[in-house]
């Protein structure tokens, strides 16, 4: 056992040994990369691309609002569905209602999932003409897109 640490160490000695002179001969003679200029924005600009942002997000706040209000009255509606199947004495017609609940339930909550979908769409759609129409430089842009907010 004591041959194989040995040796082990060893090679991690040498290996450090022909790693340092390689970083010490690094001088830092390279080239130095190209600085970029953050272009300037005119204050139109600013201001057109901050209407654009805050016409954008209020819209998906309403569409989140929305969205809420319908899957709240699907879970209302799905709850009442459900008290109401529970209660019925034969079990045929207690499976059909309990079907029908969950169905109607299910229906209500897709359709309310794909609103929210097609406003938040929307959204980012006309916020990337607005945003084009205010000639802001696309540089600027930190690649956020209309897929930030898919998980809402």
């Amino acid at each position: 056992m004591k041959k194989f640490t040995w040796a082990l160490l060893s090679v991690f000695v040498l290996s450090l040994a022909f790693a340092f002179p390689t970083f010490a001969a690094d001088t830092g003679t390279t080239s130095p990369t190209a600085k970029v200029k953050a272009p300037i924005l005119s204050a139109e600009m600013v201001t057109c691309v901050q209407n654009a942002v805050d016409a954008r997000d209020t819209s998906i706040m309403g569409a989140i609002d929305t969205y809420a209000t319908a899957v709240k009255a699907a879970l209302s509606t799905r709850k009442d569905a459900l008290k109401a199947a529970w209660a019925i004495p034969t079990a045929k017609e207690m499976k059909a209602a309990l079907k029908t609940a969950w169905s109607a339930y299910t229906t209500a909550a897709k359709a309310a999932r794909t609103a929210l979908s097609t406003s938040r769409k929307a959204a980012w759609s006309t916020f990337a003409t607005a945003r084009k129409a205010c000639k802001a430089p696309a540089a600027i842009d930190n690649g956020a897109s209309s897929g930030t907010d898919a998980n809402l």
